[in-house]
């Protein structure tokens, strides 16, 4: 028919993720670090699960252009410090090659001991996690395993779902070091 259609899985991806992790977010201060194309989709699923949170990003224009884009501005908080901030949650979107504990020191991070360090990034560096103080890290292999799962239900039009080993998938990219 001449048209084309596009998906995104990244909502679906993380909101398996916090599922899976037993992640509570009510009544916690959130600061979500980054504003490219993950950090939208994890913009969009907080602010539709109605969780205010406070977002950071280099460029205060793309932080300010993502808040209006998803059209979440009263309970979006950009933020360019974060000294005398207290948070429990922090969900890393930043590129993998961006050391998120030099920014998070630069931006006056108190190192209080957080609840969750969620970072999307599926290949989690272990040298930084070792400098956060936190009750549980979340890397995004679980995210990154429900978006192929999802694209293959799109794609091929059926449910798998319930048909696969997620655990043996988890364990074996861990294996090969994904």
């Amino acid at each position: 028919n001449g048209k084309l259609k596009g998906y995104n899985t990244d909502i679906y991806g993380f909101e398996r993720l916090i599922e899976n992790n037993k992640v509570q977010f009510n009544s916690k201060r959130i600061l979500v670090l980054g504003s490219g194309g993950a950090a939208k989709a994890i913009c969009s699923f907080l602010k539709n699960q109605e969780i205010m949170f406070c977002l950071y990003n280099r460029s205060i224009t793309h932080a300010n252009a993502l808040r209006k884009t998803i059209n979440y501005e009263l309970a979006i908080d950009v933020v360019r410090s974060i000294d005398n901030m207290n948070f429990n949650i922090i969900i890393n979107c930043l590129s993998r090659d961006i050391d998120p504990v030099c920014i998070l020191k630069k931006i006056g991070f108190n190192h209080k001991k957080l609840d969750y360090f969620i970072d999307i990034n599926y290949n989690m560096n272990y040298s930084i996690l070792n400098r956060i103080d936190t009750k549980f890290n979340i890397d995004g292999l679980d995210m990154l395993i429900y978006q192929a799962v999802k694209s293959n239900e799109i794609w091929m039009g059926n449910s798998i779902l319930d048909k696969i080993d997620l655990e043996a998938i988890r364990n074996y990219l861990l294996e090969i070091k994904c």
